[in-house]
């Protein structure tokens, strides 16, 4: 009996941190319709990061978005671009090609994608030691 009290204790104190890293890792450039340096797609992932005093853990996906082609009164080039500019044209619309992405939607995945491999272990944990205290 003592053996629960004290590790529930123990997760109680446990400091859990958890961080969200929206990457831009590179873009692809052409030359289309007499502009120059044209951004037809963006390569990018979405990191969670997750800290706990026993261990350290992250969770990635990763993915391309595709622009639609620009018309000459509506372009913008790669030498004004920022990755400020970048995710937002990636979070508040949508191309032909690709959907706008939505972050909040990837870090409910995420989170999913971990507690989908750590919960087992803890479950597992917690009926060995309810067995233990049962001996």
């Amino acid at each position: 009996m003592g053996l629960k009290i004290l590790i529930i204790k123990q997760l109680k104190k446990t400091k859990v941190e958890e961080k969200f890293l929206f990457t831009i890792h590179s873009v692809e450039k052409i030359n289309y319709n007499g502009l120059e340096d044209v951004i037809i797609s963006i390569q990018w992932s979405y990191n969670y990061f997750l800290n706990t005093p026993e261990s350290r853990d992250l969770r990635s996906v990763r993915g391309n978005y595709t622009l639609d082609m620009p018309e000459p009164g509506n372009f913008t080039p790669l030498s004004s671009v920022d990755y400020e500019i970048l995710k937002t044209w990636m979070t508040t619309s949508s191309s032909s090609f690709s959907n706008q992405l939505d972050l909040v939607q990837l870090e409910q995945r995420l989170r999913f994608l971990m507690n989908s491999e750590i919960l087992p272990t803890f479950t597992n944990m917690i009926e060995g030691l309810n067995k233990l205290n049962q001996a």
